[in-house]
């Protein structure tokens, strides 16, 4: 997870973050938390350059990973993004590749767009027999033509994967940001209580001391009173329960 965070520029504070993202991908698809971390560091580095979201990579992830498994997942994401970062490294047959397909080189290789709509735009190379192989070579063939097989058709496609994490991944922020309101209503309250006892006191102490200082000598009298005379307690002690008896 070190690796993940470093790759991301994310801090301690940012731990959970991540592990719910990652959660998240393992909620909605077969490869756990620490084989996604593990392949994210595979290929991380050049999604960060590439301007794709740690959301995208984990669905970029748990879609291949379901048809390829994991081995060698993480290498093939790495050339794709690679490969349609920029075009200084394009030859004459990558060129030859995007032209057969018409796709738009400009907005495929530009990072500020969304990876979605670009991938969607490369898409394109599917449609024409020879130009997967002359754009994306022997290293990137495979992975690549199965996140297009997978790309939005089917149960378990990338942009199904990634509208699931995001959702869900929304639902346990809110989920934590809720809770930690709560935490904090309830902390508030208690304070709140606190407080109000305190007011309480400081208000009825001075009453109650008043009223004690006040009954003090009278119980203290009444005592004495009832100690000299203590034949005369009895009879109107007995005197008052048969009249009660009585009705």
């Amino acid at each position: 997870l070190t690796g993940v965070m470093n790759i991301y520029g994310k801090t301690a504070n940012d731990a959970y973050n991540i592990v719910d993202k990652l959660s998240a991908g393992e909620t909605v698809g077969s490869v756990s938390i620490q084989q996604s971390a593990d392949i994210l560091k595979q290929f991380g580095a050049q999604a960060v350059r590439a301007n794709v979201p740690i959301e995208e990579s984990i669905a970029l992830i748990q879609t291949l990973t379901k048809s390829l498994g994991v081995e060698g997942v993480g290498r093939g994401l790495r050339n794709i993004l690679f490969d349609i970062s920029s075009t200084e490294t394009w030859d004459k047959k990558r060129w030859k590749a995007i032209k057969m397909a018409g796709v738009d080189f400009k907005f495929v290789t530009n990072n500020a767009n969304k990876l979605t709509d670009r991938l969607r735009e490369l898409k394109k190379l599917t449609s024409v027999k020879g130009a997967m192989e002359l754009f994306f070579k022997r290293t990137g063939t495979v992975a690549a033509n199965t996140l297009f097989q997978n790309f939005d058709k089917g149960e378990s496609n990338f942009i199904s994967f990634l509208d699931k994490i995001q959702k869900l991944n929304d639902a346990q922020e809110k989920a934590a940001k809720n809770n930690a309101t709560m935490d904090k209503k309830l902390k508030d309250l208690k304070n709140t209580i606190i407080l109000m006892a305190i007011k309480i006191g400081d208000v009825m102490l001075p009453i109650l001391t008043d009223f004690v200082n006040y009954m003090m000598p009278i119980i203290a009298s009444t005592t004495a009173w009832i100690k000299e005379n203590k034949s005369l307690v009895k009879i109107i002690f007995w005197g008052t329960v048969s009249l009660l008896a009585l009705g």
